[in-house]
This record gives C-alpha cells, structure tokens and sequence, in this order.
C-alpha cells in the first residue's frame, strides 16, 4: 500500500491491521505544513508522525536532500528510505531553439515564499539594462486568498515601474496550454529561499529544453546538478538573481548548451516512466523482504 504523504500516516496502522499489506510513503515538503502550525500542535503532529512511521516498511523521498533532512525527524532509520525522484512525461519535443526576446517565466504559488517578489526585482532592474529593454516576465502558477494582497501590491508596483504591458500574470492552464507556456520562454526561474524538496518546474523545464536559474538552497543543487540544465547562484536574494540572469542572458551559447544537456539528461533520468519503474523497484523490495 502507498501513502503518497507522511501526512496520511495515521491510516497506516488500522489499513495494515485490517489488511494485512506491506506499506510504503512517499516523502515530499511535509515539514513545510507542519512547521506551520501553531504550538503546541506542531509538536503533537511531530510526535504522532513519529509514532506512525513505525508502520512503514519504506520511505521514498523524492530528493536525497530531503531524505537526509526529514528522516531523522520521524526518528527512520536510513536504511528504510529510498530516493525515487518525481518525475513527467516526455513532451516529445527536441531541445527548443534560444532567440528572438528574452522571455522570463515563473512557475509556482504567487507568494513571497516562493520568490515572487524577488524574481520580479530583479526582472525589473534588468530591463533597465542595454539590450534588455524589451525583456518580458511571464508569471503563473495561481494564487491563495491570503496571496491576493501580495499580488495587488505587486500589481502597483509593475504598474508605477511602466512595466504592464511586458509582465504577464497567467491562469491556471491545461497540458497543451502548458507547453506553450515552456515554448515561450528562454528561461525559467522560482527563486525560493528556502528551497523545498524537488522543484518539479525544474524537471518540466528540463523536458522543454528551458534553463532554470536557481538559488543554492534546498534540494535545487541536487537537482539541477542531475539535469545540468541551469544555472545555480547565492546568495538568495534578488541582487544575486538579477547577476545571474544578467550574465546567463548575455551568454547564448550558455544558453544553447544547457538547454540541449537539460532535455538529454532528463530523457535519461527523470521521465514519468523511469520514476514508475524505480518506484515499482521499491514495491517489488518491500514485497520480497515481507516473504522471508
């Protein structure tokens, strides 16, 4: 049985009683909910979590990052967990082709925690810049209510800088709309500062042959570093993103060469099909260990 989050933990051992199956989690960004709880009821999740992972036969993070950081707080021995990272299916589209303008897309909750306002500092400083007069900044990802006055502040902001016609807020959209999302850009950023467990955008850039520019933090080294298709930079902060826009943007070649070897590397590594069949290896693991 699979628990696609540490958070459903607490099915795991009256489905195991009544079942009698073998169980496997997932492990994906569930610090991020529960270090948001108010005391004492952090802890308390903290503690029952704990108790419940004594159910789980394995642990499938997504990243080893976040393995080496969640495990020791569900108090899981390392030997129990296992790396399968996420990953989508090939678009089956070549590497696509860097010119025409400079098109910058974000793609993540439009909120602070995720960079927004730090990608769109740096968006706007760089058009001030010779050659970037014309850049564009495409953003989409959705919103929560308590986003909405982030957004409007944001919203003023473009609006006071005469920047409203060259950024984009973008719906919600659909696999095809998606695609054209990716075709359009030259590259990608969601400059979190505190990372997170994988980054999918990473992967789906990847796919599409569009270089991410990220900060140094969370799992994103370990993950760019796989797909080689972007560039890292630190501090994280919109000065250090604004240079390494600035200096990847000058650089077609760069550009070129990280796009190709982004779209090679995750044909090699980061498919829908190669995630299932490495989560299948873990399903055949547990199995074979439950028959001894």
């Amino acid at each position: 049985m699979l628990f696609r989050s540490a958070l459903l933990l607490g099915l795991a051992r009256p489905l195991r009683r009544e079942l009698g199956s073998r169980v496997v989690c997932s492990l994906q960004d569930e610090d991020t909910w529960l270090d948001a709880l108010d005391p004492p009821y952090d802890q308390i999740c903290w503690e029952t979590l704990r108790d419940c992972a004594k159910e789980v036969d394995a642990f499938a993070a997504v990243s080893r990052w976040y393995a080496e950081r969640f495990a020791p707080r569900l108090a899981v021995d390392p030997a129990r967990v296992r790396i399968v990272p996420a990953g989508v299916p090939d678009p089956g589209e070549p590497p696509r082709r860097i010119g025409g303008g400079v098109v910058i897309g974000y793609l993540a909750r439009l909120s602070r925690a995720h960079g927004a306002d730090q990608l769109l500092e740096a968006f706007l400083r760089l058009r001030q810049l010779p050659g970037f007069e014309s850049a564009r900044l495409r953003l989409t990802g959705g919103q929560t209510a308590d986003d909405r006055p982030f957004v409007r502040e944001h919203r003023r902001r473009i609006k006071s800088a005469g920047a409203t016609g060259v950024v984009e807020f973008l719906p919600q959209f659909d696999r095809e709309s998606r695609r054209g999302f990716f075709n359009s850009l030259t590259v990608l950023s969601v400059p979190m500062p505190a990372g997170e467990a994988f980054g999918l955008f990473l992967v789906e850039a990847a796919a599409a042959g569009v270089p991410v520019v990220q900060p140094r933090s969370g799992a994103f080294p370990e993950i760019v570093g796989a797909t080689g298709g972007g560039i890292l930079y630190e501090p994280a902060t919109a000065e250090a993103l604004f240079a390494a826009l600035r200096d990847l943007l000058s650089d077609p070649d760069r550009l070129s060469h990280l796009s190709a070897l982004g779209r090679k590397n995750f044909l090699c590594g980061f498919t829908a099909d190669i995630m299932a069949a490495a989560t299948a290896d873990v399903y055949a693991e547990v199995s074979a260990c439950g028959k001894r």
